[in-house]
């Protein structure tokens, strides 16, 4: 420990420099007063990162989820909405609106897709009559809570929508008895 690198060891020849063009001065060892203390630049640096880790993981698991007539409590959170579209439509301007809790003028909550994003929504229709979540900053429109959406990766669905045609169940057809000789 405490090793000084600038010198050459096991020579006693002259012609050897004893010290580099660049004198790099000595290693520090851990010592046996504190072990540590050579690696609490180290330590710092691995608990910050562990800590955001931490604090990012908690911070996505923790969003609060609320319904559509909920949501109106929390504006200015970040939150998960879930509830049934009951209409989605297109303006003449282009903006696409999932209302859900109701439909305009009397929803609780929309899903508002600005006229930039529409082109990527060419199929919105789907989510009518659809259980959906979304997830994002609850802004006010006027007096109604909505969440804005760029991209269809940002609305789960999580229950079909009655738009959507069912597969109907199988009859079984009863089998008849053999026919006897």
């Amino acid at each position: 420990c405490g090793v000084d690198v600038g010198h050459a060891k096991g020579t006693d020849d002259p012609s050897v420099p004893t010290k580099p063009a660049i004198d790099v001065g000595k290693i520090d060892c851990w010592t046996s007063a504190n072990p540590l203390a050579n690696l609490r630049p180290m330590k710092t640096a691995n608990l910050f990162a562990a800590l955001s880790v931490l604090l990012i993981t908690s911070a996505l698991a923790e969003t609060p989820e609320y319904s559509a007539t909920e949501a109106a409590k929390h504006i200015g959170e970040t939150a998960t909405v879930t509830d049934k579209v009951e209409r989605a439509n297109q303006a003449k301007g282009g903006n696409i609106f999932l209302n859900m809790g109701g439909k305009h003028p009397n929803e609780a909550f929309t899903i508002f897709i600005p006229t930039d994003a529409a082109a990527k929504f060419a199929d919105f229709k789907k989510y009518e009559g659809a259980t959906v979540s979304v997830t994002g900053k609850i802004t006010a429109h006027g007096e109604k809570p909505e969440v804005t959406v760029r991209s269809p990766d940002e609305i789960t669905i999580k229950e079909g929508s009655s738009g959507k045609e069912e597969t109907p169940a199988k009859t079984e057809t009863p089998t008849p008895p053999p026919a006897s000789s």
